[in-house]
């Protein structure tokens, strides 16, 4: 479509010089028979490199990002060395799925900032976050949305729900979710009275906080001491706290690591 050898554009006007660029006159777009035409000359044959593009699933509102480019895999290409075009020996890239609980949210009382923190911290490095929803502080919603997640992404991050007040429901969803019993996590009640002390008006919240999913275990992602972990239940399911400071640099760790991880998605069979 671009003028070469001083010859007219297909859209060039019969006084036009010839010359390209900004020499040339144009028809308007409305007396051309192919509006195609009404670009040419004006731009150029280089196209731009491919970018990541964002698609829509036919069957969700959920949006997803599409990575063709190899080169994009975390650590796998030292800065200037030539990049494959084959996809064939680069494995199946891990997805990440994201519940934030909170009636809050839903009723627009508080803005859901926890989720670009999120998509932030996984695109630098590599994880995609292919599905987010967003569901009410109720028990059956929580434990139904981290089942269907399960099925469809490879790591499955919460956020919000897990404080001592009543309506945090959130690891009692989960163990529901994951079959798992409710149990007194010993490591995690030491914790808390390292943290917290131990006066007897923090008892209740501490138990609260303290029993978690039989599966449960407390990662340490970084060297900082004064560091709270991160709950990991069954194989693949983040428990992070809702508060977006604290959420924030916890996902940030928790991003890092995900590559590393063994990670596979879960499959539930229903018998009726």
């Amino acid at each position: 479509n671009t003028l070469t050898n001083n010859r007219k554009g297909a859209g060039c006007k019969p006084d036009c010089d010839g010359k390209g660029g900004k020499h040339c006159k144009y028809w308007p777009a409305y007396l051309l028979r192919d509006y195609d035409m009404e670009r040419a000359g004006r731009i150029g044959t280089k196209q731009p490199k491919k970018k990541l593009q964002h698609t829509l699933s036919e069957s969700s509102s959920t949006a997803t990002l599409s990575q063709k480019d190899p080169g994009s895999r975390r650590n796998s290409l030292n800065e200037g060395e030539a990049e494959s075009d084959s996809e064939s020996s680069s494995p199946a890239q891990k997805t990440v799925g994201l519940v934030v609980v909170g009636d809050e949210i839903l009723k627009g009382q508080t803005a859901d900032i926890n989720t670009l923190a999120a998509a932030v911290a996984l695109r630098e490095n590599n994880v995609p976050l292919a599905r987010v929803s967003i569901v009410s502080d109720d028990l059956d919603e929580i434990a139904d949305e981290i089942r269907r997640m399960q099925g469809l992404c490879d790591a499955v991050i919460t956020s919000g729900g897990v404080g001592p007040t009543h309506d945090d429901v959130t690891i009692k969803a989960i163990a529901m979710a994951l079959g798992d019993e409710l149990v007194l996590h010993q490591e995690m009640a030491e914790l808390l009275i390292q943290k917290m002390g131990d006066k007897a008006d923090d008892e209740q919240a501490r138990m609260k906080m303290s029993t978690l999913p039989s599966t449960s275990r407390l990662r340490y992602l970084t060297d900082d001491p004064e560091e709270w972990p991160i709950l990991q239940c069954g194989h693949n399911v983040f428990i992070l706290p809702g508060v977006p400071q604290f959420f924030e640099s916890k996902v940030k760790a928790l991003a890092t690591h995900l590559l590393s991880s063994d990670l596979e998605r879960s499959v539930f069979y229903r018998v009726v």
